[in-house]
Parts: structure tokens; C-alpha cells; sequence
């Protein structure tokens, strides 16, 4: 046992001076410099219908431009910048880091960690939207319109009240999706972490689904479907309809209003049940496991 103990205080004091080692190496090679941050402006080249971005660490905006030039509009650092290309169509916005990963941990800037960039276009109506942002978050007001549009988040906020003329894709792993005023044709959320809030939307489908947080439906109508999917959460219907209306919670609440007659197949395994005995229109599927329902139509 003595020699079992020797060798564990021997390990520890080996791992203390590896890393009083690696700390004095990463602080000559200036890791914990404070290096500025500057603000560069992209000027655009080139006609492009489509836009792509795969970004690290950005809060980013699309905005109208006021001078009719396409630009891009960031903050920058050593080792941290962008890449901008035109081509086959093709607005492409990459993020570069060249940072060495203990560079990575040992950096103690938070400031730049909620930078901010905005992307100025000339023109209101594109093709087809694609972003992949790890770290940040997503705004487009209605000034825009996409055909369709595949937005991932990893962490970070989504708010997007861009007009689609086809179909709306969101995945986010950590954050609140917000989603105003939009006309489309289908529309996809999958959220693991975060609210989900739809406000004043038409479409023909709508499939949402959400690990963590509660779901809001508000002025909310489809044609065909509409279909949730919540583990812990509520889940909320205020004035909304669809041919087809599912919903099945495993630990919250369902409440809302419906606005035309549904035939109610609701069940709850903890909780009270109060909906409707309309017998006529479309199916109306209501599940939790734990929590209650309550159900009106308007």
C-alpha cells in the first residue's frame, strides 16, 4: 500500500512540473498576449446568387447596403481571419484560425469571443443560404429572400425573419431560435438546448423537435403538418391549425388553441386532459408523459 501511495505522490509531482513546464512555454510564445483586435472591410468582386459561410466565433448580421456595394465588414486578430471568394455563383465566407490549440486554451481575451460581422449585399434576393457557425449568432431581417435555406448552430442565438420562397432548415445544438413572418413551403427545426418560438408563419409542413425548451407556435399555419417533438418542456399552440396536427411531449405541458375542429386524440400519463369533443375535421394527436393538457378551439 506505502509503495502504491509513493507512486501516485511521485506521478502528481511529475504532472505538476510538465505543466509549470508547458505554462512557462506557452507564455514565451506570447499565448497570453493581448494582440489587437482590428476591424477590416472586405470589398466583394464578382456576381453571386448563392451564399455559403463556415464560420468559428462570430455574431453575424446580413444587412442591406446603403452604397450598392457587396462587402464584408469583421473584426479581425493574428492568426485569426477570414477567407473571401466568389466563384461558380458562390459567395463563399470562411473562417480562418491559425492558432497552434494550446494558443486556444491558454487565451484569455472574452471580448473577442462575441465579436461581430456584418455582411452588406447589394441586392434583396438570393438563391440559396448555407451557414455553419460554431460559436455565435444569426440575424436576418425580412428586407431579404432566400429559395431555400440550411442554417446550423452549435452555439449560439437564430433570429430569422428572412422570407423563403422554398424551405427553411435549422439545427442548433445550445441556444433560442426565433422565427418571424415567414411564407415557405416547409420549414425544419432540431434543436438540442433552447426555446423555440415561431410567430406569424405559413407554410405547408412544419417538423420541430427540441431535447431542452419550450416550443411557442403563435399565428401559426400549414396545410398539411404540423409535428413536435419535445423531452422536457412545454409546448405551446396559441391560434394555430394545420390538416394534421402531432405533438408528443415526454415531460411538460401542452396548451394552446386550435382554430378549426380537430378530432382530439389526447392522452397524458401524469396530468389532467381537457380538450375538445369536436368528432369532425383532421386529427389532432396530443401526448406527454408527464404533464397536462389543456386544448381549446377558438
Amino acid at each position: 500500500m506505502k509503495s502504491v501511495k509513493r507512486l501516485i505522490v511521485f506521478l502528481a509531482i511529475i504532472f505538476i512540473i510538465s505543466g509549470s513546464i508547458f505554462l512557462a512555454f506557452a507564455i514565451k510564445n506570447n499565448a497570453f498576449a493581448q494582440k489587437d483586435t482590428v476591424e477590416k472591410t472586405y470589398e466583394i468582386d464578382g456576381e453571386f446568387q448563392n451564399i455559403s459561410a463556415i464560420l468559428e466565433i462570430e455574431d453575424l448580421e446580413f444587412k442591406l447596403a446603403t452604397d450598392g456595394k457587396n462587402k464584408f465588414v469583421c473584426n479581425e486578430k493574428e492568426k485569426i481571419y477570414h477567407e473571401i471568394l466568389v466563384k461558380d455563383n458562390c459567395l463563399s465566407l470562411k473562417g480562418i484560425d491559425e492558432r497552434k490549440w494550446y494558443e486556444k486554451i491558454f487565451i484569455f481575451d472574452w471580448n473577442f469571443n462575441s465579436k461581430k460581422s456584418t455582411l452588406y449585399l447589394n441586392k434583396s434576393t438570393l438563391n440559396n443560404l448555407v451557414l455553419n457557425l460554431s460559436i455565435g449568432s444569426f440575424k436576418v431581417d425580412n428586407e431579404f429572400t432566400f429559395e431555400n435555406a440550411d442554417l446550423v448552430l452549435s452555439t449560439g442565438d437564430l433570429k430569422f425573419n428572412a422570407n423563403i420562397t422554398d424551405n427553411l432548415n435549422v439545427k442548433l445544438s445550445t441556444g433560442s431560435t426565433s422565427i418571424n413572418d415567414l411564407d415557405c413551403k416547409n420549414i425544419e427545426i432540431k434543436s438540442s438546448t433552447g426555446s423555440i418560438e415561431l410567430k406569424n408563419v405559413n407554410c405547408n409542413s412544419l417538423k420541430a423537435s427540441a431535447s431542452t425548451g419550450e416550443i411557442k407556435l403563435h399565428n401559426v399555419i400549414t396545410n398539411d403538418l404540423i409535428e413536435i417533438n419535445a423531452s422536457t418542456g412545454d409546448v405551446l399552440l396559441d391560434e394555430v391549425d394545420s390538416k394534421t396536427i402531432y405533438v408528443k411531449v415526454s415531460t411538460g405541458s401542452i396548451r394552446g388553441v386550435i382554430l378549426s375542429p380537430k378530432r382530439f386524440e389526447a392522452k397524458a400519463s401524469t396530468g389532467n386532459v381537457n380538450v375538445p369533443s369536436s368528432t369532425t375535421g383532421g386529427l389532432c394527436t396530443l401526448i406527454t408523459s408527464t404533464g397536462s393538457i389543456n386544448v381549446s378551439l377558438k
